[in-house]
């Protein structure tokens, strides 16, 4: 058993390809003992690898840049292809400029932007606010909001179509459900399109709280 898992190692597996191999044995002679087909577990005795559960870094402040020239990009390049005519690829590129800036300048995570509502809203004047009302542990919360995410939120508001309910941001068929679309193109814009929306989460919690300090 011990040279199995030497074997394991030897090959330059990552610990999640070690341990499951590991595991399954485990279950294996647990079941042949249970079939009296063993009296012992010899599997018991190996110990998995542990994995590094490394802390993915912050956004730098060049990841952050990349982020808004991207999204002010597609807006601007909607905008231009447009003229002066509001068009379907127009208020899609305010709402993901607007979505963007408000995951980068207020600590929302991304299920939370999704679930907005236009009564969230608290736009003008010094205590401009976003209400959260179903965030992680079903906590209700105000959160300040920053400058460039009231700007982009406006101009998003400004086009948005008046008749589509009162959910915040609005697909081509009514309330946009899911922005995990946009959270993966704005992973791509910075290198980083291989994290999961959670990890995403976390590193823009990272960038906040260093800004912060």
């Amino acid at each position: 058993m011990k040279k199995y898992r030497e074997y394991l190692l030897d090959q330059g597996r990552k610990p999640a390809g070690i341990n499951r191999p590991l595991a399954a044995l485990r279950t294996f002679f647990n079941w042949a003992i249970e079939e009296k087909l063993a009296t012992t577990n010899p599997a018991l005795t190996l110990q998995g690898v542990k994995q590094d559960r490394r802390v993915p870094k912050a956004l730098s402040a060049q990841e952050v840049y990349r982020l808004q020239r991207t999204a002010a990009g597609q807006r601007q390049l909607a905008v231009a292809r447009a003229g002066e005519v509001v068009t379907p690829s127009v208020i899609a590129a305010l709402r993901d400029e607007a979505m963007l800036n408000l995951l980068l300048y207020t600590g929302l995570r991304v299920g939370e932007v999704a679930a907005l509502r236009l009564d969230d809203l608290a736009l003008n004047g010094k205590a401009a606010k976003v209400i959260v009302r179903s965030g992680k542990g079903m906590k209700y919360r105000e959160v300040p909001r920053h400058k460039e995410a009231r700007q982009a939120l406006a101009a998003y508001i400004q086009v948005r179509p008046a008749d589509q309910g009162d959910h915040l941001f609005l697909g081509q068929r009514g309330p946009l459900g899911d922005i995990e679309e946009t959270c993966y193109a704005s992973r791509r814009a910075i290198g980083r399109s291989h994290l999961p929306t959670a990890t995403f989460d976390a590193i823009i919690a990272a960038l906040l709280s260093t800004a912060a300090a």
